[in-house]
């Protein structure tokens, strides 16, 4: 699990679907290297990303966006942000000037995906990291509380 993730479960576990927070540090050569703040779903679970924000530490410079995507081969864009806008202490969300909302962005994703922050373009200067907030949802096997019984029913 990511760094910092908050989760909402049910007495006796998780109940689905799962809504967590994951928000990591991202560095500058992080950034340009690609950092999963995500890791790979297991068996037949799948995130979905519900909402997330960036806040740049420092500005940004040389790379053309910010991608929060998926690990995939053929990774999905769930969003990215524009470098003019990845500027310092500035919050960025999905309404923000300089976003561009992907195709993975509140759809469920593929099993075994995780979720990176990454680049494109040349490789970025001059900023110190990125804060990443990304909220979603783990989808999975049906877990139901009974709650005449407190207990969990499969």
């Amino acid at each position: 699990m990511a760094d910092g993730a908050v989760l909402v479960g049910g007495k006796n576990g998780p109940v689905q679907p799962l809504l967590a927070v994951a928000i990591n540090t991202v560095t500058l050569a992080e950034v340009n290297a690609g950092k999963t703040v995500l890791p790979p779903t297991k068996g037949s679970y799948r995130y979905q990303v519900i909402n997330f924000s960036f806040i740049p530490n420092g500005s940004f410079a040389t790379l053309t966006t910010i991608v929060l995507q998926t690990t995939a081969t053929v990774p999905v864009v769930i969003a990215s942000l524009a470098q003019a806008q990845a500027t310092d202490d500035n919050y960025l969300g999905p309404d923000s000037t300089g976003i561009t909302l992907g195709a993975g962005f509140q759809i469920e994703l593929a099993e075994g995906d995780g979720i990176e922050v990454a680049k494109t373009g040349s490789a970025g200067i001059t900023a110190t990291d990125i804060l990443v907030t990304v909220t979603y949802r783990l989808i999975g096997p049906s877990v139901q509380l009974n709650p005449a019984l407190g207990d969990d029913q499969r």
